[in-house]
């Protein structure tokens, strides 16, 4: 897009392309040439930061290339839907709040109506009410927040979308069952006729999809690509997901859930950030949030296991 002025609609492809090709070798080498996922992914990690770091120095000498003059990929990715001036209500916005709002409620009554069709414990109806009322205010006020702001941000856009399509996949498809039974004992699920290569091999391809579409969300964000983005992502991944209750034995955990951790972790940084904390401390706290949910999860898993 900047360097060779490729149509943004191409290089977006393009890249998407790069990402699907790289999951698919990454997904091989895991699942069919039983390399141990730790290696084959951190491998991926230098071989790529390597060959991102070269190709910025062989095209600028700051090792950073700008993207502000781009504003078809910056819309997509880092821009706001039905835009309006700072200070004045989005009306939009405001609309798409009362919309969630009203999803929410209807499906938290849904789940726990067919629950109690089907005679599964269920939670009481004062609860489910109490728990509506608290998703709705908290949605109401983020976008009426969001509606003085200037409008929606189109990266949240995003990361609903991804989260509905795989807390769809995860929750109601074979293949995320099947995600969840490998991560819980991979050579029960062999036994039991799964072909689990196939699984691993989606699992990691499904990764790389979703590395590609951070990337573009990253790079809109700093308006620049660099050969510093995304250090120290890794560590915050996977506190949000532990935090998130995603338990660190694999086997369990929810897509909403996540969201909460990252959301979590995201207000530890900005925290940390406006208080002006030193940055290694910083990273001594998520340390110590990180093994705190560890721990947390193993007592919870005694506890379950003794009932």
């Amino acid at each position: 897009m900047v360097v060779k002025g490729a149509n943004p609609i191409v290089s977006i492809l393009v890249m998407l392309l790069v990402g699907v090709i790289y999951g698919c070798v990454l997904g091989f080498l895991i699942a069919y040439v039983n390399i141990p996922p730790w290696i084959a992914t951190l491998a991926g990690y230098l071989a790529f930061r390597g060959w991102g770091t070269a190709l910025l120095s062989a095209n600028s000498s700051t090792g950073s290339i700008s993207f502000a003059a781009q504003t078809t990929f910056l819309d997509i990715f880092s821009g706001k839907l039905f835009s309006t001036p700072m200070g004045q209500l989005n009306i939009p916005c405001l609309v798409a709040g009362i919309i969630a709002s009203a999803a929410v409620v209807v499906v938290n009554f849904m789940t726990r109506a067919n629950k109690v069709k089907k005679g599964y414990e269920a939670d009481s109806l004062v609860s489910v009410i109490v728990k509506s009322v608290l998703s709705v205010a908290v949605i109401i006020l983020f976008a009426y927040k969001l509606a003085l702001a200037g409008g929606i941000p189109t990266v949240l856009v995003w990361v609903v979308v991804i989260v509905l399509i795989y807390s769809f996949i995860t929750s109601k498809t074979t293949l995320g069952r099947y995600f969840y039974t490998i991560g819980g004992n991979a050579e029960a699920t062999r036994l039991s006729g799964v072909d689990t290569k196939k699984i691993m091999f989606f699992a990691y391809l499904n990764m790389a999809v979703l590395t590609a579409i951070t990337t573009y969300i990253v790079t809109a964000r700093f308006q620049a690509a660099n050969s510093t983005a995304g250090t120290n992502f890794e560590m915050d991944a996977i506190a949000a997901c532990v935090v998130g209750g995603v338990s660190a034995y694999g086997g369990s955990g929810k897509i909403f859930g996540m969201v909460i951790g990252a959301t979590l972790i995201g207000v530890i940084n900005l925290g940390m950030s406006l208080t002006g904390v030193d940055a290694n401390w910083q990273k001594i706290v998520k340390g110590v949030v990180l093994l705190a949910a560890v721990v947390f999860d193993i007592v919870a898993a005694k506890k379950n296991a003794t009932k």
